[in-house]
Formats: C-alpha cells, structure tokens, sequence
C-alpha cells in the first residue's frame, strides 16, 4: 500500500491532494469537504478500495515506463512520505523520480471527455486541470527540487508528457493562501465560506425546526437586489437563447450534422434521440397499492433558498 492510500496518514496534514480543494481550486472536492476530512469529523476514505485509485495505481508502472523510454530517461518509483523542511503541516507522495536529478515525475489517467482541459504533448507553458498545477507546486515546495514532469494516458491510447517548470511567485503565492487558510480556519476549526450552493447546503443542511427569522444586514438588501437584476437577465438571456437555436435549426432542417467546411469538423448535431419514462399517473390508477406501499417510498429533505 502506498502512504497515500493510508488513512492515518493523511489525517491532519496538507498533501498534493487537498492543497487544491483549500484553494477551492479542485472539482471533486470543496473546501468544506476537505476541512471535515482533515479535522477527522468525516472519515478519511478507504482509497486501497477505490476503484478509480486501484486503475490508477495498475497503470502507473506501466504509464510511468513507457514515460521512461519514451523520455530516454531513468525513473525511480517512490514509496515515502516527504514532509516540507519549513512547515511540517505540509507533506505529499510523489509517484517517481527522475534518476541522477532533483525532478519528480506526476502520473495521471483521463478520461477521453476530459481531453480539452490539457494541451499537446511537451507544449511550452502547458495547458493542464489546475488542480494538478496545484499539486505539482505543492510538491516543488515540499521537495525543493527543479522542476517536475507531468505525463498522463487519455482514453487509453492518447499519451502525452508535460514539463512543469519551477515558478517561485506561484509557489510562494500557493504556500502563502495555504498557510492563511490553515490559521483563519484549519487551526481554530472553523468551516470557511461556501463558494457554491450545493457546499452551502453540506454545511448547512437544514433549517432551525424553529423557524427563526433573522434581520436582514445591509449586505443582504444588497445581495437579494442583485440576485433579482441577475433574474431578469436570465430572462431575456433564455429568450435570446430560444431564438438563436431556433435559427440554427430553421438552417439545420433534416439534416444531422453540421461541418466545419475547412477542417471538416463537426461543430453542431441536431439527431434523433427517444427516451422512456415511468407514467406515475396511470401506474397510480392502475396498481393503487403498489403506488401506496412504503417499501416503494423513500423520502427526502431538502432546503430551498426562495427570494420573495
């Protein structure tokens, strides 16, 4: 098992992992989420049963070969933890390093769909998800080392490499946020500010069953007057919408796809599709006690925000 796969040891630290999600700079987890996590009020997931990290995990050895020959280069598979020298809150797990050098070597999978967020391979200044940015200057800092590669396998077949050169003011700038939000939030235990609806509801799940009422800040007034201008763009947003596919269609006609007439690509698609759906009408007229039996009942809460 690899140290990162291990629950206690990623408890209470800032790894390559989270540092993104502090930032609420990753898409799979929210600042709020890893807080829970990191405080020990969630558990820390079980990740050797994860299905994507043991995918992950088969293919690292082989990806991480092939990034050898391919680089003419001597790699070193890592099983350690490396804790940074100034702030021992910070840690990460490397996946490797490059024999002979002071640079590490980050191995990802992709899925075909997340193609676009990198750009081609050994592209100068690349293009890849911030939140392996992220990771990667959390690792130059804890390690001190030059630089690091990045290769990943999209889809399976698309193999690309990435060299993540040392920036000092993007990593001094990262540590710096990371060490403002461990005092302000981490350290005394306080939940930071929602950055989203849906992380506003994880930590605030459900209302008083009082039903208090609270005075509106002027901060508030000005908050709800915004969010009715915001409505009423949307408003005339969804009409412009309509009418702009509308005209597309009128141009589309029969026919499916619409090609780019220079690379041939295709830019828009106007298929067929069916869908089938339970018609909880009739099979509530027709099976009443099918309908009505709490073995085919599940309830559900939910808070919705409303502006009157």
């Amino acid at each position: 098992m690899k140290p990162e796969q291990d629950p206690a040891v990623r408890l209470g630290k800032i790894t390559g992992a989270n540092a993104s999600a502090f930032l609420g700079l990753n898409s799979f987890q929210t600042p709020n989420e890893a807080c829970d996590l990191f405080w020990g009020k969630t558990p820390q997931p079980d990740l050797k049963k994860n299905r994507f990290v043991q995918a992950g995990t088969w293919a690292e050895e082989m990806i991480g070969k092939r990034f050898a020959k391919e680089m003419n280069l001597k790699i070193r598979f890592i099983n350690k933890t490396y804790i940074s020298k100034d702030w021992d809150i910070a840690q990460g797990h490397i996946d490797a390093k490059i024999q002979g050098q002071n640079v590490g070597l980050e191995i990802k999978t992709a899925s075909e769909f997340k193609k676009k967020e990198y750009s081609e391979s050994l592209t100068p200044n690349p293009r890849i998800p911030i939140q392996y940015r992220c990771q990667i200057n959390h690792y130059l800092y804890i390690t001190g080392w030059d630089y690091w590669w990045l290769t990943v396998l999209i889809g399976g077949n698309d193999f690309r490499v990435f060299k993540i050169e040392r920036d000092e003011d993007a990593i001094e700038k990262q540590v710096r946020k990371l060490k403002d939000f461990y005092n302000k939030y981490l350290l005394p235990k306080l939940s930071p500010p929602a950055l989203t609806p849906d992380e506003a509801l994880y930590i605030f799940p459900s209302a008083d069953p009082e039903e208090k009422s609270i005075e509106a800040t002027q901060l508030f007034i000005d908050l709800v007057a915004e969010a009715k201008k915001i409505e009423e763009e949307e408003k005339l947003l969804k009409i412009r919408k309509a009418d702009n596919q509308a005209n597309m269609q009128n141009i589309i006609q029969d026919a499916t796809y619409v090609l780019n007439p220079n690379s041939r690509d295709i830019i828009a698609q106007w298929k067929n599709g069916s869908s089938t759906r339970l018609d909880q009408k009739a099979l509530r007229q027709d099976m009443p006690e099918i309908w009505h039996n709490e073995k085919y009942l599940s309830k559900s809460t939910f808070r919705t925000l409303k502006i009157l």
